[in-house]
C-alpha cells in the first residue's frame, strides 16, 4: 500500500458510493411508493473542486433513484452507474468505457464507499476511502477516513506495515488534509489521528514539510480503532 499522500498525488478519477457516502444512509420512503434522497451542499462543493482541479468524478451505486439521476446532472458528473451490486465489475465497465488507460493500472482512480458490497472495488484502485461511520470492515481497510479530519489507516497491514502512513497534522490552524502542509520545525508536537486494524500494529508518522516524507515516528497500535498519535507516543 502506498503511502496516502503519495497516492493522493496520482489520483484523476474519484468513483463515489451514494447511499451512506453523499447521503446519510437512511432511506425516506413516500406513501406513494416513491422514495427522496437528502444531500449535502458541502459535498457538491468538494466535487465541484475536484473537477476544477481537472480530477474527474463518478458514481455507482446499488440502489437505482431518479434524485441520483439529478444530483449528478446537477454536478456535471456524467459517469454514472446505478443498480449496481457488484461494485468492482460495474468501475472495470466504466473504466473500459471511458478510460481505458486505467483499465490495468487503478492507480490513478479513488473510490468512496461505506460499507462490504463497497471494499472489493475500494481495495482494487490507488485510494480507498470511507466515512467516520463506516462498516467497522470497510474503515480497517480504508487508506483514508473522513471526519472533521482525515484519518490515515494501516489499511490492515501486519505488523509493521509495508509502507509508510503520511498522517495529516490534527491542528486545525495546520491542517490541510492528505498533503499534510504541517511544518514540524514550528509545531513541537504534531498529532495525528490513525485508524487501527489491530492491537500491535505500527503506523509510521510522516510529515511533508520541511522535507517530503520526513519521518517523525512510530505508532503502536494499542486497539482496533481510531485513536489519536504525537511524535513521541
Amino acid at each position: 500500500m502506498k503511502a496516502a499522500a503519495t497516492a493522493a498525488r496520482a489520483i484523476r478519477l474519484v468513483i463515489f458510493d451514494v447511499d451512506g457516502v453523499l447521503t446519510d444512509g437512511r432511506l425516506h420512503y413516500r406513501d406513494d411508493g416513491g422514495e427522496y434522497k437528502s444531500f449535502h451542499v458541502r459535498d457538491g462543493l468538494g466535487i465541484k473542486l475536484l473537477q476544477r482541479a481537472g480530477i474527474q468524478a463518478g458514481i455507482i451505486t446499488g440502489r437505482r433513484s431518479p434524485s441520483v439521476e439529478r444530483r449528478a446532472a446537477e454536478l456535471g458528473i456524467e459517469h454514472l452507474l446505478q443498480g449496481r451490486e457488484d461494485k468492482l465489475e460495474a468501475l472495470r465497465e466504466l473504466l473500459a468505457a471511458s478510460f481505458p488507460q486505467w483499465v490495468d493500472d487503478l492507480s490513478a482512480v479513488a473510490y468512496m464507499g461505506d460499507d462490504l458490497p463497497d471494499l472489493p472495488a475500494m481495495l482494487a484502485v490507488g485510494l480507498g476511502m470511507t466515512v467516520a461511520d463506516a462498516a467497522p470492515a470497510v474503515a480497517a481497510r480504508a487508506n483514508m477516513i473522513s471526519t472533521d479530519g482525515w484519518v490515515i489507516t494501516d489499511g490492515g497491514e501486519q505488523c509493521p506495515p509495508t509502507a509508510p502512513i503520511v498522517a495529516p497534522d490534527m491542528t486545525p490552524e495546520t491542517d490541510t488534509g492528505a498533503f499534510n502542509d504541517d511544518d514540524i520545525t514550528t509545531d513541537s508536537t504534531p498529532a495525528f489521528y490513525v485508524q487501527c486494524s489491530a492491537p500491535g500494529n505500527y503506523i509510521t508518522l510522516y510529515t511533508d514539510n520541511p522535507l517530503a516524507n520526513t519521518e517523525i515516528g512510530e505508532r503502536l497500535c494499542k486497539t482496533a480503532g481510531i485513536e489519536t498519535a504525537t511524535s513521541t507516543t
